[in-house]
């Protein structure tokens, strides 16, 4: 039996907290597990301030969860990422109710046109757990 190929993308900064965690672990129910990394650069333009820990440490944090199988770096280049996104041919892309921006969109578009299963990924508390809130409010 082979296990269903899944991912995500995700930014990940700050330490780990339960929202996630629990991410990570919803996707992970859906089989094995690869998480694109938001790259730093990406990081600021997106979010408008500089990463909290870098995308090295974001890597290892993840890692360190046992709930992925592996993390894939992102380029600073939102088209170079798509591209290796559909390149990687995910059974199953997991993202999180708040990636609204219109690269996130585009993604889920042209992976459900390639036949991949899209599943939302509900916040867990996200009054209480979201780096944003947490770091910049």
């Amino acid at each position: 039996m082979t296990s269903r190929r899944v991912a995500t993308w995700g930014t990940f900064d700050g330490p780990l907290h339960p929202g996630h965690l629990h991410f990570l672990e919803r996707c992970n129910d859906y089989g094995r597990l690869t998480v694109f990394l938001v790259h730093d650069i990406t990081v600021k333009r997106l979010k408008l301030h500089d990463p909290i820990m870098s995308h090295q440490i974001r890597k290892a944090n993840i890692l360190r969860t046992n709930l992925v199988h592996d993390v894939v770096f992102g380029a600073p280049d939102p088209d170079v990422d798509m591209r290796s996104t559909l390149r990687f041919r995910p059974d199953v892309y997991c993202f999180g109710e708040d990636q609204l921006d219109a690269w996130s969109v585009t993604m889920r578009h042209e992976l459900n046109r390639s036949g991949t299963h899209l599943v939302q990924i509900d916040r867990y508390r996200p009054d209480l757990y979201s780096t944003s809130a947490l770091y910049f409010r």
